[in-house]
């Protein structure tokens, strides 16, 4: 599930450029949070530029849940517009209540998030649950495009 759009922080922004070998090389991972921190293009959490140690307190536990998310596969493709996208993940026979799907850079010292997702299918910021079942979180139109 991912009812809005994918949000690249502005802090993430400069570093984009300085990313692009690492969207391809490094192990990326999509990690669930609660409503708190609220998100926003402008988040830099208490670090001053957004780490997943910045959100580590908030992600959610539950069954079938690992701190830290799940593996996720971020792709690059395209020449005059180029797309980065990324294969989502999925955490079966899980009880989960989140609000965003985080994707960071595991691979990394800082473990640098490169930007969320609000999972409320009404595009606000309401929890999302999962009873025993599986929690899934899809891009369905990549993360983002550069043009």
């Amino acid at each position: 599930m991912s009812a809005s759009d994918f949000t690249v922080l502005n802090v993430a922004k400069p570093q984009i450029l300085n990313l692009s070998e690492k969207l391809s090389s490094d192990t990326f991972a999509i990690a669930l949070v609660s409503p708190t921190p609220a998100f926003s293009a402008t988040y830099t959490g208490s670090s001053g530029s957004a780490r997943y140690s910045d959100i580590s307190a908030s992600e959610v536990t539950g069954t079938g849940y690992t701190a830290g998310g799940a593996n996720t596969t971020v792709t690059v493709s395209g020449n005059a517009t180029v797309t980065v996208g990324c294969t989502g993940a999925s955490w079966t026979t899980a009880t989960i209540t989140a609000c965003y799907a985080v994707v960071y850079d595991r691979t990394d010292a800082n473990q640098q998030i490169l930007g969320y997702v609000a999972l409320d299918p009404d595009g606000g910021t309401a929890n999302v649950s999962s009873t025993a079942g599986t929690f899934s979180v899809s891009f369905a139109s990549g993360l983002f495009s550069l043009a």
